[in-house]
């Protein structure tokens, strides 16, 4: 069975419990419940990482926000960002939270930068950016 959960206030742990319990019964639901909430911090910090790159790049299309309309969104984007990375942070060490949320906004916002604003893409370059992204992985690996 797959299911898609929406965390709503007051109602995701109902939405999980529910899940877990018509699922895999009450023994498994009591092992597989904090590992649910786990993966639910891990994406509410992807999610941050990935506005992160979105005001970042909002940051260069705002020419020194400059630029009204992009500065507001590039605004709201670091409030959201920042909001998606509060929520991971209740569950996962801080350290590790951190830094993947910083390692998916440089890596992210690097290749963006080559894919959309023409910067070189030299091989130690994007060597460097594959060092990044496998300290991600690493703490991702390690920091539960």
């Amino acid at each position: 069975m797959t299911a898609l959960i929406i965390s709503c206030p007051g109602q995701g742990k109902q939405l999980m419990t529910n899940l877990a319990l018509s699922c895999y019964g009450f023994k498994a639901y009591t092992e597989l419940l904090p590992y649910m909430y786990m993966m639910n911090a891990w994406l509410w910090v992807g999610l941050a990482g990935l506005l992160e790159v979105a005001w970042a790049i909002g940051l260069k299309m705002s020419d020194g926000f400059r630029r009204p309309g992009v500065s507001a969104l590039t605004v709201a984007g670091m409030i959201l960002s920042f909001i998606l990375l509060s929520q991971g942070m209740r569950r996962l060490p801080a350290g590790t939270a951190y830094a993947v949320w910083t390692g998916i906004g440089s890596a992210g916002t690097a290749l963006v930068g080559i894919w959309l604003l023409g910067e070189s893409a030299t091989a130690a370059r994007l060597a460097c950016l594959g060092l990044i992204v496998t300290g991600i992985v690493g703490l991702k690996l390690c920091g539960d």
